[in-house]
């Protein structure tokens, strides 16, 4: 019982910032002021290209998941890992929703691995240390690089353009 009161908080708290990390139209709303001018300060050229991308997948896991696909959900959320994972905020938020997803679904074990992926997305993504491909799951080392599928890749191309 203490285990699934301290699980609980833990799922709580995540949830608390989930919900700040927020979608920039969502926040355009809510503070007409912000901005989203090529020169902020929190998110390069590719950031803010492949947002809408991870945002594309993180939608479609939370409609697999609300539809009661909870393994095409989180299918969605290892997609949103691959284009994210170059990018902290979306590293970090990728993460935030596979800690969620884990923690709605009672995968123990897939949610403390989210919880040390989410600190080092925070910690290690500006430095560069990715290995590329990865989906970010619990089930995969996080040094393990993978393939990229062709799709994501054309989308990761062209973020990368100029």
């Amino acid at each position: 019982m203490r285990w699934r009161s301290s699980f609980e908080f833990v799922t709580g708290a995540l949830s608390q910032v989930s919900r700040f990390v927020q979608s920039p139209q969502r926040v355009a709303r809510k503070n007409p002021s912000s901005s989203t001018h090529p020169d902020e300060p929190l998110m390069n050229h590719f950031a803010r290209r492949i947002r809408t991308s991870v945002q594309h997948e993180l939608d479609a896991a939370r409609e697999a998941d609300s539809q009661g696909l909870a393994q095409i959900a989180f299918v969605h959320l290892e997609r949103a890992h691959v284009l994210g994972q170059a990018a902290t905020i979306e590293h970090v938020r990728v993460h935030a929703r596979m800690f969620v997803w884990a923690a709605r679904h009672r995968k123990a074990g897939e949610a403390l691995g989210q919880l040390w992926r989410i600190a080092a997305a925070a910690l290690m993504t500006g430095i560069g240390w990715l290995p590329e491909g990865n989906t970010g799951g619990a089930d995969i080392s996080g040094f393990r690089r993978l393939p990229i599928p062709p799709d994501l890749q054309r989308v990761l191309d062209d973020a990368r353009r100029p």
